[in-house]
């Protein structure tokens, strides 16, 4: 099967971003390796991050800090040159936390050129998945659940999922809260927007 040159870019973007953490996990014994005589040329090229993201819906005050954070991050790598050969730019959509925008706002982001999707809400990636699967499109989340990693695909997750976590917190307040309750059942409130976020952290607790 043959994959699309928008897809081998991302992969490309991939390998270029890793290189300097691996420089910076190699040992000093590599300070003295000989240099290559005829070094590779990199080859300029621009990658447009599409960013689907909130800013005028019920999530736009949070979502401030998540697009100033990603602008940052992309004029930081292109001052700095960390990427030789790459120019990184930044289109936004407002998805405004509407998962019928999603579509939309996927359909726009590719009409205009990106490269790669990266997304901080929680829904986006799971009403993209099978869109993602069958343009080979990566998109990377800040969030996670089970719905968007198995099976694996082009979804890629700064994260894991929520539901061990929990689990494992309320296991140590029962343990180490004094004022937790030992002749009764804990009573939990949660207050959340229904999606697969919430729904992780509400299956950790059950």
């Amino acid at each position: 099967m043959k994959i699309s040159s928008r897809a081998w870019i991302a992969v490309l973007v991939l390998l270029l971003i890793g290189l300097p953490f691996l420089a910076a996990c190699s040992s000093d014994d590599d300070d003295e390796a000989e240099t290559s005589a005829n070094p590779t040329q990199v080859e300029d090229v621009e990658i447009t991050i599409g960013h689907i993201t909130d800013m005028t819906g019920p999530g736009a005050a949070a979502f401030t800090v998540v697009n100033a954070a990603l602008e940052d991050a992309v004029r930081h790598f292109n001052e700095q040159n960390l990427i030789p050969g790459a120019e990184l730019k930044v289109l936004h959509y407002d998805g405004q936390m509407d998962p019928s925008k999603d579509l939309p706002g996927y359909e726009w982001l590719k009409q205009n050129g990106v490269d790669v999707i990266f997304t901080g809400v929680p829904v986006t990636p799971v009403t993209l998945k099978s869109r993602l699967e069958a343009d080979k499109m990566p998109l990377f989340a800040l969030t996670s659940n089970e719905t968007i990693t198995n099976p694996p695909g082009w979804i890629f997750s700064m994260t894991t999922d929520n539901q061990p976590f929990i689990y494992s917190l309320l296991k140590w307040i029962a343990e180490n809260d004094p004022a937790f309750p030992k002749d009764r059942p804990a009573k939990i409130g949660v207050a959340d927007w229904e999606g697969p976020y919430g729904s992780s952290i509400i299956a950790g607790m059950e």
